[in-house]
């Protein structure tokens, strides 16, 4: 199981890894998990991500979802 928090995201925003940007991108995730992948697992992960309000825990099965996506 892993933590992740869509709400604060963070990331890095040029190719020298200097600039660390955190936002929330919760609908993004969500909208591409429910609009690019088939099934029930990516349907739910879809709702889990976009309802969050903080950290949400996730199987490695949709850790690999995610990757993917």
């Amino acid at each position: 199981m892993k933590r992740i928090n869509f709400k604060e995201f963070g990331y890095c925003a040029d190719i020298t890894r200097r600039q660390q940007v955190r936002r929330d991108v919760r609908r993004e995730i969500a909208d591409l998990l429910y609009q690019k992948v088939q099934g029930i697992v990516a349907h739910d992960l879809a709702f889990k991500v976009y309802r969050s309000e903080g950290e949400v825990e996730i199987t490695d099965e949709e850790a690999q979802l995610l990757v993917r996506v």
